[in-house]
């Protein structure tokens, strides 16, 4: 005689579709086989990291102005030194910033090469590329933010001033 609870205590996949089609046909085949019962909504685990993600993006949505650079338009009318972009006590939104400057700098050959070659006058021998941060892509905030932090120094030199 089987137990009476199944071997398969959760399961987490990668992405929620994922998750919802694997549970459904686990608890499916339960049924089928006459199995121990497998209540898909009790045992599905959501992915850590994707949860992470998630919580990360909305709270940017909340210290941040990068939701008004969502649009092809609005990234390239985005202005860092205009007072509506700015956040917490009308400091420049730097993440908004970077976010842009990375999108910017990313957008034709000719730019991705004259940032390679300011990176290098200045000294760094293998060129950085800044990273575009993507609300679905785990961790692609950290990595942006992170990069622009190596490459902080080059930036403030070439984009803000001595």
């Amino acid at each position: 005689m089987s137990p009476s609870y199944s071997k398969l205590y959760t399961l987490t996949l990668d992405n929620t579709s994922a998750n919802n089609t694997m549970c459904g046909t686990i608890e499916e085949q339960h049924v089928l086989r006459q199995l121990p019962p497998w209540p898909a909504s009790e045992n599905q685990l959501p992915c850590l990291e994707h949860v992470c993600n998630l919580g990360n993006v909305d709270v940017m949505d909340h210290i941040t102005k990068i939701k008004a650079i969502e649009t092809t338009s609005a990234i390239w009318d985005y202005s860092p030194g205009d007072e509506a972009n700015h956040v917490l006590g009308g400091r420049i939104d730097v993440i908004a910033t970077i976010c842009t400057l990375s999108i910017k700098l990313q957008s034709s050959g000719q730019r991705i090469q004259y940032f390679e070659s300011l990176q290098i006058e200045c000294g760094i021998a293998k060129p950085l590329k800044l990273i575009l941060h993507n609300n679905t892509r785990w961790g692609s905030a950290f990595n942006m933010l992170e990069r622009a932090s190596l490459l902080r120094a080059f930036t403030q030199i070439n984009y803000m001033g001595p």
